[in-house]
């Protein structure tokens, strides 16, 4: 539920008087340690089949005395190979300690069987039985687990986080959820699909990320008398709503886009929605289509490196942009002029009614 970090080393003090900076007569000032505690509320459950996963416990056990077995065996028959009377029967021997060496069914050798070989036989036995039971309870457990899969995706925090996050994800537990609530069988596409699923539920359960929506997270300080870190309490809290002044910027330019010569006179930028990729070798951005938007990637060099340097600190008038470009590529103030317009065409820059004001109060 919480994953607490430990910071600095327990110290409480009592202070009589006023110290140097000022504290008020017999304050308590806690010096350590302090608990960063980050709280995931999304439900935590196994996606594993209880009786599958008790199966599969006998079978590992089964396996286990198999091995065991089988290397008593080899120190047997290791012995038995060195008193054999003859050579028939020496190789009748080696052969039966190489298929129980190799984890083989052993053909009639004629010879006797030594006790650990008996042992090694039933032992085989088990391990053939179990190995059935699991077969035969497979399909049914995995239906189970599918239904419980099924369950942690429709948790209302973790459906909103995913529709953020990850679209195409969302749409497809969508699906997922539909087929196994309706009974119906699975297709191929949403059989290949169940790994992610099963990680990014796997990774909401036990990571805080983007993924847990509501993950809290608060500075804490530990007391023996305390509530546990496992047992946190829910109190309401208090939304403070603030505004997304760049994507404010962003949807506002692009209300009432300028045309023609008017262009001259905007603001343009980097969308907010484009991306360099970490080396700065290509520019991914979004160009307007009619059907929606195409999203393209761009080489950052020439013109494209000269627009980028231009607008990465912010959006520019679109003068200034001209003349940057034209100062470093060479080009003349149409061919500029041009390349700036374009960009904007293609959805490389976007307009901006006016520029970011980094002084504003962000309260």
């Amino acid at each position: 539920m919480s994953t607490p970090s430990t910071l600095g080393s327990p110290r409480t003090e009592a202070r009589s008087g006023t110290d140097h900076a000022g504290a008020p007569s017999g304050e308590k000032r806690t010096a350590g340690p302090l608990w960063v505690l980050r709280i995931n509320p999304l439900e935590r459950a196994r996606l594993s089949d209880d009786a599958l996963r008790t199966l599969l416990a006998r079978l590992a056990d089964a396996e286990h005395d198999v091995r065991d077995a089988a290397a008593r065996c080899s120190d047997e028959l290791y012995a038995a190979i060195g008193a054999a009377p003859d050579e028939d029967s020496r190789r009748r021997l080696v052969a039966l300690r190489r298929a129980i060496h190799n984890d083989r069914t052993a053909k009639a050798t004629g010879v006797p069987p030594t006790p650990a070989v008996a042992r090694w036989a039933g032992a085989c036995e088990k391990r053939a039985a179990l190995r059935g039971e699991v077969a035969e309870a497979y399909a049914s457990a995995a239906d189970r687990e599918r239904g419980t899969l099924a369950r942690l995706l429709g948790d209302e925090d973790l459906t909103r986080s995913l529709a953020l996050v990850s679209p195409e994800v969302y749409q497809e537990s969508l699906r997922y959820r539909s087929a196994i609530t309706e009974g119906r069988p699975l297709s191929a596409r949403a059989r290949k699909s169940e790994r992610g699923l099963v990680q990014y539920v796997t990774r909401a359960m036990v990571r805080t990320s983007p993924l847990a929506r509501f993950t809290a997270v608060g500075i804490a300080v530990p007391d023996p008398a305390g509530t546990s870190p496992e047992d946190p309490p829910y109190t309401p809290g208090t939304p403070f709503t603030g505004l997304d002044r760049v994507m404010l910027a962003y949807v506002l330019g692009g209300l009432e886009p300028p045309v023609g010569a008017a262009v001259l006179d905007a603001w343009v930028g980097l969308s907010p929605t484009s991306a360099l990729e970490p080396d700065g070798s290509r520019l991914f951005f979004l160009k307007p289509t009619d059907t929606g938007f195409q999203r393209l990637a761009a080489p950052v060099k020439g013109t494209v490196r000269a627009l980028v340097d231009a607008t990465v600190m912010g959006p520019r008038p679109v003068r200034s942009v001209i003349d940057d470009l034209t100062a470093r590529t060479g080009a003349s103030a149409q061919d500029a002029a041009k390349a700036v317009v374009g960009a904007v065409r293609q959805g490389m820059l976007c307009t901006y009614g006016e520029a970011e004001d980094g002084a504003a109060d962000l309260d």
